[in-house]
C-alpha cells in the first residue's frame, strides 16, 4: 500500500505491473526471498540458533520459518540441513 502511494498507482495496479513484470506476485516473492534469505543464512552457519535464523530472514518467528520451509521445500530446516551435510559428505543420512 505504501509503495502504491509512493508511486502514485492503485495497490491493485502495482500488483498487476509487478506480476507482469516479475512473473509472480508481490506475496509468493516476498515467501521466496524469505527463504532465500534463511537458505543463505544455514550455508554460513553449522549450528544455526533457528529462532535468530527466522527474525534474520524476514519471518515472524521459527515456526513461522519451519512452515514456509516445509511448504517449500517439503521437509524441515533440520532435514534439509541434515541431508545438506550428508550429501557433501557423501555419507548417508
Amino acid at each position: 500500500r505504501e509503495v502504491a502511494e509512493a508511486v502514485g498507482l492503485g495497490e491493485r495496479r502495482l500488483q498487476q505491473l509487478f506480476h507482469a513484470q516479475v512473473g509472480l506476485s508481490p506475496r509468493a516473492w516476498r515467501r521466496l526471498a524469505r527463504m532465500h534469505g534463511c537458505l543463505r543464512a544455514l550455508r554460513a552457519t553449522p549450528m544455526p540458533a533457528w529462532a535468530e535464523v527466522a527474525v534474520d530472514s524476514g519471518f515472524y518467528d521459527q515456526s513461522h520459518m519451519v512452515n514456509e520451509f516445509r511448504a517449500l521445500c517439503g521437509v524441515t530446516p533440520t532435514e534439509f540441513l541434515g541431508r545438506a551435510i550428508a550429501g557433501s559428505s557423501k555419507t548417508p543420512a
